[in-house]
């Protein structure tokens, strides 16, 4: 019996741990890594977990695929690939803008964390690249902080872009 006890506690374990697995999902600008079609049917897709450690989650840099203006909008297409919505303490979503070998990102857009952004939802949020921005390779950063004391605190997804 301890024996059943302990392999249902690692099989629940495991379980719990794969429900809990993936969050946010970069569509556009493309985020590091790709995007496979899975994140589009299957709730808490791999490639879209990303809580190792700021900025990106561990994921290296890749070559810019898009280019954003400085001083313009840039607009940017975010799903939400599992729901963590805390209704006691709403968390939040934060873009950033790291350029230059800069320790912290630039906040430039952002919205909070609502009952009704659903698992597959996706959202367009304009993010200002700063006039003052430098040109050259840089990277938009998307935080999702839910807030949920029943997940990591956050997950980290990243875009490489070049800004012109």
């Amino acid at each position: 019996m301890r024996k059943m006890n302990s392999l249902f506690a690692v099989l629940l374990s495991c379980f719990i741990f794969v429900c809990i697995e993936a969050h946010v999902c970069l569509i556009f600008p493309p985020q590091r890594g790709g995007i496979p079609d899975a994140v589009f049917t299957y709730a808490g897709d791999i490639t879209c977990l990303h809580v190792l450690k700021a900025p990106c989650g561990g994921m290296a840099a890749e070559d810019p695929k898009v280019s954003f203006k400085a001083g313009q909008n840039g607009s940017l297409s975010i799903q939400k690939n599992l729901d963590h919505y805390y209704a006691s303490n709403p968390g939040y979503w934060g873009v950033y803008l790291w350029t230059g070998g800069a320790k912290r990102g630039k906040y430039v857009g952002g919205f909070p964390d609502t009952a009704d952004f659903k698992t597959f939802d996706t959202r367009s949020v304009d993010a200002m690249i700063p006039a003052d921005t430098p040109t050259g390779n840089a990277f938009i950063q998307v935080i999702y902080a839910p807030n949920n004391p029943d997940t990591p605190k956050m997950f980290y997804q990243c875009a490489d872009i070049k800004i012109e």
